[in-house]
């Protein structure tokens, strides 16, 4: 029926997004509730899993009460690689560890095996959480039942089951692509049982019914449909249409810069399911990019968009590393930095060079991704639109080409509520086709002065970046000392140069 709307929940590392879309996915009220994280040592990240359904309520019920009424359909999904271990009854035993949490740093070095996507274990990702939480017995594992993610879990407490989607299972690294199912030795080394992971299904599975109790909470009514959802970059990218070798730049509190098709099966290269676990994306995740914005505006006092562009001379360069970095070549000791400081430069340049040395770590992993592949295929970049506003000039500048950007408020909660709408018609096709339906897109045409600078900056950060990295390999002692990709990438850039 034309009256009815579909609802999309995206529980993200710094706020929850709720987005409510019409048949045709045009967007007629959403609402975003802030919320932090906790850091209680160096290198931990950890939320108490009550707050993402306080700030489900909360935005839910700022939304019209009329609109709230007419919701036949709720799709979920949110920030991936979140560990939150349950009991029987779905009440957490613990703080949920969060994606960019690096306490399982040493115990991945030590481990030293290489999971079945051919990609070494990586200390942010559920697998080496899970063992150092039960080495460290950080949790009473006696009354533990269940091991979910961030958005599973908020979708249990409005009425669901213990279910997951193929793309949040691809992230827990205990996953195998080719049997599309958990992997038993995976799960042994993390020393669990199958049965204490949730079972994998299509996000477009049906998860049952609105609780009575939520319902009532938030004013939607009974009978409204759940949807198992997916991760957040899996359902901003349902949103386009995407064809083999296409590139993707998703921009949020991190990044990801993926390619869509076939696997490329190497080191460095992360391999996730889509919505229905039928075709793959290769991803290059970057731990820094709307989390080194909001540091630098809170440093500074102004908010990012605000600032004025700045074109200093000579020019600052910024390694964005704040966090460390967990992308084509990782090192979680990895840390930030500004070089060229002169007299006579003003916070404005600093923050020029901030815009810039995210812009630049995007194009090393593009640089990565794509080699031995055609550099005409398409890039999309998605984002918010403020955000995407006001990085889309850089990014097309430091890649030199166009890109294209579609219109999206909130991409990853219109991507759940995509999933919802089409799952309430029961049309799976559509969810599997990645239709991008009637969303509006921008073409972003590179501009030449800009490209001229960048061609200017890339190489100094590329050296800048490369000598850090070597001498954190050469005193900590680490498996990545990134001469072969950056041997790669030399190859790459002499290439241009001659061209």
């Amino acid at each position: 029926m034309s009256h009815e709307v579909f609802m999309g929940i995206d529980v993200g590392t710094s706020g929850l997004k709720v987005v409510v879309v019409d048949h045709n996915l045009h967007v007629l009220a959403w609402r975003e509730q802030s919320y932090g994280f906790n850091a209680p040592y160096k290198g931990w990240a950890e939320q108490p899993p009550q707050i993402w359904v306080d700030a489900a309520v909360s935005a839910i019920r700022h939304i019209d009460w009329n609109l709230r009424q007419r919701v036949r359909g709720i799709g979920f999904t949110g920030q991936m690689h979140g560990v939150v271990v349950v009991d029987e009854n779905g009440v957490p035993l613990n703080n949920a560890l969060l994606w960019f949490d690096h306490r399982a740093d040493m115990l991945a070095r030590e481990l030293e095996v290489v999971g079945p996507n051919g990609v070494a274990v990586d200390p942010t990702l559920p697998l080496a959480k899970i063992i150092w939480l039960r080495r460290n017995a950080a949790i009473n594992w006696a009354r533990a039942r269940f091991i979910v993610g961030v958005k599973d879990w908020v979708r249990i407490q409005f009425g669901g089951s213990v279910l997951t989607d193929f793309s949040e299972a691809s992230g827990t690294q205990m996953f195998d692509l080719e049997k599309k199912d958990w992997d038993r030795s995976l799960v042994a080394l993390a020393g669990l049982e199958v049965n204490m992971l949730p079972r994998i299904v299509s996000s477009g599975v049906a998860d049952g019914e609105i609780s009575k109790q939520m319902a009532d909470l938030i004013g939607i009514p009974l009978g409204c449909t759940l949807f198992v959802g997916s991760g957040d970059l899996s359902a901003a990218v349902g949103c386009l249409d995407l064809n083999e070798g296409d590139v993707f730049i998703n921009l949020g509190t991190s990044g990801q810069v993926g390619m869509w098709g076939k696997p490329l099966k190497r080191q460095s290269v992360s391999r996730f399911a889509d919505l229905q676990g039928q075709q793959e994306l290769q991803l290059i995740p970057l731990l820094a990019i709307g989390m080194v914005t909001k540091w630098w505006s809170t440093i500074v006092g102004t908010k990012f968009f605000d600032f004025e562009p700045s074109h200093a001379e000579p020019p600052i360069v910024f390694l964005p590393y704040i966090s460390g970095e967990r992308g084509w070549n990782p090192h979680p000791l990895a840390s930030g930095g500004f070089y060229g400081l002169r007299m006579g430069h003003r916070s404005e340049d600093l923050g020029q060079a901030v815009i810039e040395g995210v812009a630049m770590s995007i194009r090393e992993a593009y640089d990565f991704l794509v080699q031995g592949h055609l550099r005409n295929q398409r890039v999309f970049l998605i984002s918010s639109q403020q955000f995407g506003d006001f990085l889309k000039n850089d990014i097309a500048a430091v890649l030199g080409q166009p890109i294209l950007m579609p219109r999206l408020v909130a991409p990853s909660a219109q991507g759940a509520a995509r999933v919802a709408a089409h799952g309430t018609r029961g049309n799976d096709e559509l969810v599997s086709t990645h239709s991008s339906d009637s969303i509006e897109m921008e073409g972003v045409e590179p501009l030449d002065l800009r490209i001229q600078r960048y061609r200017r900056l890339y190489p100094i950060f590329g050296y800048l970046r490369k000598a850090q990295w070597q001498v954190l390999s050469r005193n900590n002692g680490t498996r990545n000392s990134g001469n072969e990709v950056g041997m790669l990438l030399d190859d790459e850039r002499g290439a241009a140069a001659n061209n």
